[in-house]
């Protein structure tokens, strides 16, 4: 529901940089000149009663494999789960670019955190979407972080994830299947999500229809 630039797309040989997470295409995690195999992304949306009411939370979580780099271990990683996040409806997700603030304003917690030997905070983040593949979407993370690396603190390293991104679907934080339907109805459309399914945890999963 806002709309922003984002003109950055580094492609690199599949084999090399993602492996399964992205069997079609293109991937990597790159801080500067550093380029990380991505070992796990999720992304996925809670509605749950929050403090102020009923909202919805978007999660992202970024994993990498290790590398030594420098006599020093590095394994980044980057997640959020904001309700500061605001997406349009599935179907206008391919092209949808958006900048993301740094902090909450109610809390003054990064937005994006990126986890390289001491938690950072990503600024200047900006997200685009690209085409979806089933329950997949083309999706481009970039932004700034400053990182304890080599025995000093950079400033201003450049962020990049590229992956196709699974899509699990809409979690509603609610125990009888009816109170469930009922809420996510106010947040989508209900013929784009499949039938829910219970998980361990009580709580609906509605897949997207794809």
């Amino acid at each position: 529901m806002a709309s922003t630039d984002l003109h950055v797309f580094l492609r690199l040989d599949l084999s090399i940089i993602f492996g399964d997470l992205h069997p079609k295409g293109f991937a990597m995690f790159k801080i500067a000149d550093q380029i990380f195999r991505i070992n796990h992304a999720e992304f996925n949306a809670c509605i749950a009663d929050g403090e102020q009411g009923w909202e919805i939370s978007w999660t992202f979580d970024f994993s990498t494999e290790a590398r030594d780099i420098n006599d020093q271990t590095w394994e980044p990683g980057v997640s959020a789960c904001s309700s500061l996040i605001s997406l349009p409806e599935f179907d206008l997700w391919p092209g949808f670019e958006l900048t993301l603030p740094d902090v909450a304003e109610e809390t003054e917690d990064a937005l994006f955190t990126v986890h390289l030997f001491d938690p950072c905070p990503l600024r200047q983040g900006r997200l685009k979407f690209g085409a979806w593949q089933g329950h997949r979407i083309d999706f481009t993370l970039t932004g700034l972080a400053d990182l304890y690396a080599d025995e000093d603190y950079q400033e201003n390293l450049p962020i990049t994830i590229h992956c196709s991104l699974p899509f699990d679907g809409i979690v509603v934080d609610e125990t009888q299947i009816d109170a469930a339907e009922s809420r996510i109805k106010q947040f989508f459309d209900r013929d784009q999500l499949g039938s829910p399914r219970q998980r361990e945890q009580g709580d609906f999963l509605f897949p997207l229809n794809r």
